[in-house]
């Protein structure tokens, strides 16, 4: 153990993930509270959140992210620092010894948390309906897509990489965000909201494609004709240099997107609850499941 180190935070408040720093320290989020400790587990940096009790302002959710430390074209970034979320859907960055600095607002909950897309925009999924871009510089926002009814995004947006050289990511072009819906769709989004990607991972029921295909649908949010639909979300997207795509959806259905875009299952229903896939080297993913199961895969 390197040490322990008491943050002065009630521990049912830190459900957000640490974010480690390039120089060995991590940011730690506990509600309101934001704390930056050194390699050696010191404090060295604590503020909060200036909110009403009580308003969603006053909690972090989603994840830490660190902020670009150049601006793309060979200058420092403005917005390097801590990048985070509150439930309500704001953004602020975190550079201590200052306080918080607010950015703007997806306008919506990303339930959970944002990417950063290039130096100046974070693209988040909102509400389950929306795919938005922020502008970190003017604060301003883009819906690069919109849900229809039965086909509520279910998994936070993913940044696929940009020299891919061959598959369905390859002419896809920079900045192209990947998402799933509730439907088992997989999509990818441009800049300007064009879809260039779209592979079924799940065996679709016919009424799914109809509301997806934008058909016209009655049915209203979260429901079908055989009655309400329990929303559950899924982990987010791995993307590998070659243009694999790892994904576990909600259902347990965990597998591989190749780089020719034909889907490889792993299991029909793994587990229960999935959390998170994670990169286990070349070629390697691992999964990890809310019951404490952690599964490894490789070809």
């Amino acid at each position: 153990m390197r040490f322990t180190t008491p943050l002065g935070v009630r521990g049912r408040d830190t459900d957000v993930a640490p974010l480690a720093l390039t120089d060995g320290g991590l940011v730690v989020a506990a509600g309101a509270t934001l704390l930056e400790l050194d390699r050696d587990g010191a404090i060295r940096a604590r503020t909060a959140l200036e909110s009403k009790p009580g308003s969603l302002d006053s909690r972090v959710s989603g994840a830490l992210l660190r902020g670009p430390s150049s601006d793309g074209k060979g200058s420092s970034s403005a917005f390097s620092g801590t990048l985070f979320t509150t439930e309500s859907g704001s953004v602020f960055l975190w550079r201590p010894p200052g306080s918080p600095r607010k950015l703007g607002s997806f306008g919506g909950i990303p339930r959970r948390g944002a990417m950063l897309a290039d130096p100046r925009t974070l693209v988040a999924v909102v509400d389950n309906r929306r795919v938005v871009a922020l502008d970190l510089l003017t604060g301003t926002t883009h819906v690069r897509a919109s849900g229809v009814p039965g086909a509520a995004f279910d998994s936070p947006a993913t940044l696929a990489p940009s020299d891919v050289a061959q598959g369905p990511l390859a002419s896809a072009g920079t900045g192209l965000a990947l998402v799933t819906a509730q439907t088992g769709l997989l999509l990818g989004l441009d800049a300007a909201g064009n879809e260039k990607v779209r592979i079924s991972l799940e065996k679709l029921p016919s009424l799914a494609l109809v509301g997806l295909t934008g058909a016209a649908s009655t049915a209203p949010s979260g429901a079908s004709f055989f009655g309400p639909i329990e929303f559950k979300p899924s982990p987010p997207l791995v993307v590998d240099p070659q243009g694999r795509i790892a994904f576990a959806r909600s259902s347990g259905r965990v597998g591989v997107v190749g780089p020719d875009g034909a889907v490889s299952l792993a299991g029909e229903r793994v587990c229960l609850t999935p959390v998170a896939v994670l990169p286990a080297g070349d070629r390697r993913m691992l999964l990890a499941c809310r019951d404490g199961g952690l599964w490894l895969y490789g070809e």
